[in-house]
């Protein structure tokens, strides 16, 4: 069984994270998250249900966003 470049940085003194937002990486016998220190899955994406509702339009994104958070091409 090979090494993991997570596994390969540990023996440096690395410390790892494997952050998500596919649930496919945490299928059982999948091991993608092996030799990490930590890992996470941020839900919501792929059609996930923990997040729904209609989707906002543009100018509901763009009056909600703080000014100056936005950098336009002059």
């Amino acid at each position: 069984q090979r090494d993991t470049i997570a596994e390969i940085l540990q023996s440096h003194n690395y410390r790892t994270a494997f952050i998500t937002d596919t649930y496919h990486q945490f299928k059982p016998s999948k091991n993608f998250h092996r030799g990490f220190d930590e890992w996470q899955w941020i839900r919501g994406q792929e059609l996930d249900p923990y997040r729904s509702g209609p989707i906002p339009s543009q100018e509901k994104v763009l009056t909600t966003i703080v000014k100056g958070c936005i950098r336009h091409n002059q």
